[in-house]
């Protein structure tokens, strides 16, 4: 939002809402849509509560924006500085080691005398971390507190069976997995933590949380049930505001614990008292054609009146035509001519292999690029070495080891009714084939080829799947492979069968396209052709 703007009407009732004495107002949920100038509009509602009050977000770099933006009476700490503060009180000084699970497993592996095999490891070392999220307390310390989770082993092997690419090996990384949070445990009492542990441990396991009259929680969509019973230790009483800012129709990470409708479990908490809702949908980032193409999906959302028109471009063609780079770089030219700037370019996918097909293109026109997801180039690593662990073995090897492996997955899963997770399956064969096609001559230089693009820090050009995209945005925005969204698998779950949630697909498609400035751009990365 242009700070020479006067705020809208919304955004005058939601400061006005939020000014209060202590104990004297109602708590707030504010449902704010995309480039809303939801930052801006809390900040300053934010310099009217009075009193020791608590502002918290997900990421550190959003709460230490917080930090300068609120005024002094607020304390603005993430859900992990908030957790890691809990538990140092609880235990003592801990300092988190980001390794430390993955040390764990190590030592469980050396200690009964196996090798990982592959990407083993990793799924141990994820599995064992998807149990903390979702609140799984082992048995052995259900003296300390009660879980959020059952400890079954049906839902230990639901969280495996997301994480697990050979799903004969299922039984064994959870295993593995619950020794390594049990031995995770044993070690966050004796203040030795990890990421994970600064929410996990001190939620469930009596930390000492301080406690506010009034807590302002930011991108509430995201809230897991940890988060939430977070807030609900900082809450002082009954009497405890709670003001909850986000957009449901953001909400697109159900895969990893957020409840999505965290706002109606915040409600939960002190349903006694009154809540208001208000609403804040004039966005200030988005082009008009741009929101014109939301509003079924999210009504009420209104472009800014100083909004530019903006353009939606479709390169998807007839067979035989397609589209190259200089499609963009002109886009990118009218933009730089009417505002004398150098426009910024975003290609986003509901999938990665695309994606890297696109990045191996582009890097081959001399056109610089950054790939976002460090963690997606581990695990294609992790899972070649699985595959194919011999560096020498030949391309020709290769492709064949991942066509067997993608078409015995896949049998399984439909063996087994898991049909939904196909798809990720021949998402993960798509990226190493993508590398493959990119040069690699044999395992070794695929492993290189995947290290090298996910170490790149900048770039000209961000290519990023839409889960990593969230808080970008860009000039313009490449919508690679529109007609993956909805997945036919959300298709199937709106008829009734497995599946994923329909509702979570329509929400990728809106944070994609919303974070848009000026133009969006619809291509299909089968019609690209290199010049």
């Amino acid at each position: 939002m242009p700070n020479e703007l006067k705020f809208t009407s919304e955004q005058e009732a939601i400061t006005e809402a939020m000014r209060c004495s202590q104990g004297e107002a109602t708590s707030l949920v504010i449902e704010a849509g995309a480039g809303c100038a939801k930052s801006t509009t809390i900040e300053a509602g934010a310099r009217g509560i009075r009193g020791p009050a608590l502002a918290v977000a997900f990421g550190a770099r959003d709460a230490e924006r917080m930090g300068k933006k609120f005024p002094p009476n607020f304390l603005s700490k993430s859900f992990n500085s908030l957790g890691n503060g809990a538990w140092n009180r609880r235990v003592g000084f801990a300092k988190p080691d980001d390794k430390k699970m993955g040390n764990i497993v190590t030592q469980l592996g050396k200690d009964d005398g196996i090798t990982w095999a592959g990407d083993n490891w990793l799924e141990v070392v994820r599995v064992a971390s998807l149990a903390m999220h979702a609140g799984i307390v082992p048995e052995e310390f259900a003296h300390l507190g009660e879980g959020l989770t059952p400890n079954s082993e049906g839902e230990w092997l639901r969280i495996a069976s997301d994480v697990v690419l050979d799903q004969s090996d299922a039984g064994v990384v959870v295993e593995y997995a619950r020794r390594a949070l049990v031995m995770d445990i044993e070690q966050a009492l004796l203040a030795k933590i990890s990421f994970d542990d600064q929410v996990y441990c001190p939620t469930l396991f009596g930390g000492q949380f301080p406690t506010f009259q009034n807590i302002v929680v930011d991108e509430d969509q995201d809230l897991s049930p940890l988060n939430v019973r977070m807030i609900e230790r900082c809450m002082r009483g009954d009497a405890a505001r709670v003001i909850a800012v986000g957009d449901r129709r953001q909400g697109i990470y159900a895969f990893r614990g957020a409840l999505g409708d965290a706002a109606d479990q915040l409600r939960l908490l002190r349903s006694a008292r009154p809540w208001q809702e208000f609403p804040l949908m004039t966005t200030f980032r988005c082009p008009k054609v741009v929101v014109e193409r939301q509003l079924r999906h999210v009504p009420g959302f209104t472009a800014w009146e100083g909004s530019p028109e903006g353009k939606v471009k479709s390169l998807i063609r007839l067979e035989g035509e397609g589209w190259n780079w200089q499609d963009i770089q002109g886009e990118a030219a009218e933009i730089a001519e009417a505002e004398g700037r150098t426009p910024s370019i975003t290609v986003v996918c509901r999938n990665n292999g695309p994606l890297l097909s696109m990045a191996f293109k582009l890097i081959r026109q001399g056109i610089s690029i950054q790939v976002l997801g460090r963690e997606i180039g581990k695990g294609l690593i992790a899972l070649s070495r699985k595959l194919v662990p011999d560096d020498g073995a030949s391309a020709l090897t290769c492709q064949m080891e991942i066509d067997k492996w993608r078409d015995e997955q896949t049998s399984e899963l439909l063996a087994n009714g898991k049909e939904e997770k196909i798809a990720g399956i021949a998402d993960k064969a798509e990226c190493l084939f993508a590398v493959l096609n990119g040069g690699a001559r044999d395992a070794g230089t695929l492993r290189r080829m995947l290290e090298s693009l996910f170490a790149r820090t900048d770039g000209r050009v961000i290519l990023s799947t839409i889960h990593k995209i969230k808080g970008h945005e860009a000039d313009i925005v490449v919508l690679l492979d529109p007609w993956r969204i909805p997945s036919k698998w959300a298709r199937r779950a709106l008829e009734g069968g497995n599946g994923i949630p329909f509702e979570q697909e329509m929400n990728l498609r809106y944070v994609a396209e919303t974070r848009t400035r000026r133009t969006l751009i619809l291509a299909d990365i089968g019609d690209f052709s290199i010049i």
